[in-house]
């Protein structure tokens, strides 16, 4: 900086806690907070939020809550702050209040490590306040979920979700935190108890969006539910899309996941393998339901077929290679075109990298053909990778 220029404001340093935050650089973010109090930037609640959530994305919790009984303090700011930024700058946040950000920052860093305890004791303060919202509830319930307490998630549901109305398009503010339920649910094998979710937030006007049905297919698909999950999918195609513009190309890759994972497999046959070779027959159907429906697969869902083709008895190598180049010739037509209207920016972008030389699609093609002990064409295959791969 030259000698003649404006002093740093706490929108500046604002910008900077965030982007040090962002990147999880703790050693960053204090060095820029001790810059801050030697230039007599005197701060702001939106910096000292910021600061907070910092902490939280550093894994740093304690700190973050130093930041906060500071805020929250009564005595002139004397208290926890001198744990970490020494006497000097005792009582640099103390003329601030908490409001609803900072609460429920505090509560997404308690969410993340299973603090459902902690959460649920700084909830009661937010409701005293009266700054309880949408995301208090979002939050709270992942912490449930995190420490697998599903039948306290379900009770927060049950009290606080939302029934303001909203645009047709928009997401209801709690489609987030039933789908989290969801999720945690199926991750933990309680399928009926999903669908039962699945089903009451329905009743209650939140509608399920691209998340929750992926979720939900993927759930349903490991269990060998086939008819079911495409069920869940026809219904999403045809009244999601409608809606608005939605990416349900993740949807299909959750389907097709789930029907190739091993475990599931496993369960139905001892070899696996007479499970596996039906289970393609249907993975393929799919990906002909998805081009027929204009949802582009893009690397993840080609990189999951290969792998499957791969996983064959014997490894199908050859028609793996030959519909990798049959989509890659696919989206180059379409994307001059001008297709992919069920897609978002980024799901064009991972469908624009499907080819032979793409990390991901040639991991799963080297696979394939390691298995069929066809080490000259895995070579092959490796030198098309393009960036070359590194260690």
């Amino acid at each position: 900086r030259t000698p003649h220029a404006p002093p740093l404001s706490p929108v500046a340093y604002s910008i900077l806690l965030k982007a040090y935050g962002n990147y999880r650089d703790v050693k960053n973010v204090e060095m820029s907070l001790v810059h801050a109090q030697r230039n007599g930037v005197v701060p702001d609640v939106v910096m000292a939020n910021t600061v907070v959530d910092a902490y939280v994305n550093c894994g740093l919790l304690e700190r973050a809550q130093d930041v906060f009984r500071c805020m929250d303090s009564d005595n002139g700011g004397r208290g926890r702050e001198e744990s970490f930024v020494g006497e000097e700058y005792t009582g640099y946040w103390h003329l601030l209040r908490p409001n609803s950000r900072t609460f429920n920052t505090l509560l997404k860093g308690m969410a993340e490590e299973g603090d459902v305890r902690g959460a649920m004791k700084l909830s009661k303060v937010v409701q005293t306040k009266g700054l309880w919202d949408d995301i208090t509830t979002n939050t709270l319930v992942k912490a449930a979920v995190t420490a697998r307490d599903f039948d306290l998630a379900e009770t927060i549901l049950a009290n606080h979700t939302s029934s303001t109305t909203r645009r047709v398009e928009e997401d209801h503010p709690n489609v987030e935190a039933h789908t989290e339920l969801i999720d945690g649910y199926a991750k933990d094998n309680q399928l009926e108890s999903a669908l039962r979710v699945m089903q009451i937030m329905q009743q209650r006007g939140v509608t399920p969006n691209e998340y929750t049905y992926t979720c939900m297919v993927g759930a349903l698909a490991r269990k060998n539910k086939v008819r079911q999950a495409r069920k869940l999918i026809h219904y999403a195609t045809t009244t999601i899309v409608r809606r608005r513009m939605v990416v349900l190309t993740p949807t299909y890759n959750a389907f097709i996941s789930g029907l190739l994972s091993d475990n599931k497999s496993q369960n139905v046959d001892i070899s696996g393998q007479s499970s596996h070779a039906a289970n393609m027959v249907e993975v393929l159907a799919v990906l002909q339901e998805m081009q027929e429906y204009n949802i582009h697969p893009n690397v993840v869902t080609v990189a999951l077929v290969v792998d499957g083709l791969g996983r064959c008895h014997p490894p199908r190598c050859k028609e793996a290679k030959e519909l990798v180049q049959h989509l890659q010739f696919n989206s180059r037509v379409k994307q001059n075109n001008n297709g992919y209207y069920n897609q978002g920016e980024g799901e064009n972008e991972k469908a624009k990298g499907i080819s032979l030389s793409n990390n991901k699609i040639a991991t799963s093609l080297i696979r394939a053909y390691g298995r069929a002990n066809d080490v000259q064409s895995a070579m092959e295959a490796f030198e098309r990778i393009s960036p070359a791969p590194d260690v």
